[in-house]
C-alpha cells in the first residue's frame, strides 16, 4: 500500500492502492492495483485488476486481466492498453490504443482511438471520439445511439480460425511481452532503490574490471551447472550440488535483472558527464529499455546483451564467494 508521495515511485505487490498526490511518475505491479492518488507525471501499470480511479496529468500504459479507467477522471495524454476486459468510462486527453478481448468505452477520447485487436468493441452512449475510430475485430462494433465519433470509422474486420493464428498468437506475444518489460522495470527499480549501496558498488565493480568479470562470468555461467551436476550424481556429493545448482539458478536469474541496473548506470554516466557511476532507479529503467531495444537486433544486439549477463553473473559470482570465504 502506498500514500502521498512527492518523487518518482516504483511498487510491487500483491495489492497496491495508492492514494494522495504523486508528482513524478509511477510504476506499479501487483495482484490488484488501485490508484486512487492523482499523479503529476506517467504511470505504468501491470496488475491483475487495475482501477484508475483518478487524474493522470502524462501518459497511461497498462496491461492486466481487467483495466477500468473510472468515470470523471482524466488522462492528460496518451493512453495504451492491454487486458482480458478493458472499460474506459473517464476521458482521455489524446490518442487513446486497445488490445483486449472485451472494450466498452463511454467517455470522451480528444484523439485516435485504435483498437489493435478485439472480439467485441462496445462504443457506449455517453462516447464522444473527436479523431478516428479504427479498430479490428471479427465483427462490427456495438455502437450505442447517442455516441459521437466525429472522425471517420475504419473496420479492419478479422477472420477467426487457421487464417487469424499468426495473428492471434503475435497479439499473445506482445501483450507477454509488455507484461515482461513493465514487470522488469519494477524490479530493477526495486533493486535500485532498496539496495542501492550494494547496485552501486557492483556496477562500479563491473565497469572497473569489464574484462576480469566478463572472463569471470563465462566460466562460472558454463562450469558451475558441470559440476553441480557431477556432484549431485554422487552420493556423498549429493546435497552439495543440489545447494550450488540452486545457487547457481539464484544467480543467473538475478544477473538478468542487475545487468540492467549495470549498463544504465553506465550509460547515465557518460550522458551526465559524471565523474562517478550513480544507480536510481531512472537509471535501472533506461538499462531495460536499452537491453530490450538492442534484443531486436540480430547476432550483434544479442551479444552485446549476453556480454553484459556476463558481466553481472561474474561481479555477483565474485560478491557471493568473497561472502562465502568471510
Amino acid at each position: 500500500m502506498w500514500g502521498p508521495a512527492t518523487s518518482r515511485w516504483p511498487a510491487t505487490s500483491g495489492n497496491v492502492l495508492v492514494t494522495g498526490i504523486v508528482e513524478g511518475d509511477v510504476i506499479l505491479a501487483g495482484g490488484n492495483v488501485n490508484l486512487t492518488g492523482e499523479v503529476k507525471d506517467d504511470v505504468r501499470i501491470a496488475g491483475g485488476q487495475i482501477v484508475i480511479g483518478n487524474d493522470i496529468a502524462g501518459d497511461l500504459a497498462a496491461a492486466g486481466g481487467s483495466v477500468q479507467v473510472v468515470k470523471g477522471i482524466m488522462i492528460g495524454k496518451d493512453a495504451i492498453l492491454a487486458g482480458g476486459r478493458v472499460v474506459i468510462d473517464g476521458d482521455v486527453n489524446g490518442d487513446l490504443q486497445i488490445g483486449a478481448g472485451e472494450i466498452v468505452v463511454n467517455g470522451k477520447v480528444a484523439g485516435n482511438l485504435t483498437v489493435i485487436g478485439t472480439e467485441r468493441l462496445m462504443i457506449g452512449k455517453d462516447a464522444v471520439i473527436e479523431g478516428d475510430l479504427i479498430y479490428s475485430s471479427p465483427v462490427k462494433a456495438d455502437i450505442v445511439g447517442g455516441a459521437a465519433i466525429k472522425g471517420a470509422t475504419k473496420f479492419n474486420q478479422l477472420e477467426m480460425g487457421r487464417k487469424n493464428i499468426r495473428g492471434e498468437v503475435a497479439g499473445l506475444l506482445g501483450f507477454i511481452g509488455l507484461m515482461k518489460f513493465l514487470s522488469a522495470i519494477v524490479l530493477v527499480s526495486v533493486l535500485a532503490i532498496f539496495f542501492k549501496r550494494q547496485m552501486t558498488d557492483l556496477s562500479k565493480t563491473a565497469m572497473g574490471n569489464f574484462g576480469h568479470e566478463l572472463v569471470g562470468g563465462l566460466i562460472v555461467f558454463l562450469v558451475v551447472p558441470v559440476v553441480s551436476v557431477i556432484l549431485f550424481v554422487t552420493f556423498l556429493g549429493a546435497a552439495v550440488g543440489g545447494v550450488l545448482l540452486l545457487a547457481y539458478v539464484l544467480l543467473v536469474v538475478l544477473a538478468m535483472f542487475v545487468n540492467a541496473v549495470i549498463l544504465g548506470s553506465w550509460i547515465a554516466k557518460i550522458l551526465l558527464k559524471k565523474q562517478e557511476i550513480e544507480v536510481s532507479w531512472l537509471n535501472a529503467a533506461l538499462g531495460v529499455f536499452l537491453l530490450s531495444i538492442v534484443s531486436f537486433i540480430p547476432i550483434f544486439g544479442w551479444l552485446f546483451a549476453f556480454v553484459f549477463f556476463l558481466v553481472a553473473v561474474g561481479v555477483l559470482g565474485e560478491e557471493f564467494w568473497k561472502k562465502i570465504r568471510n
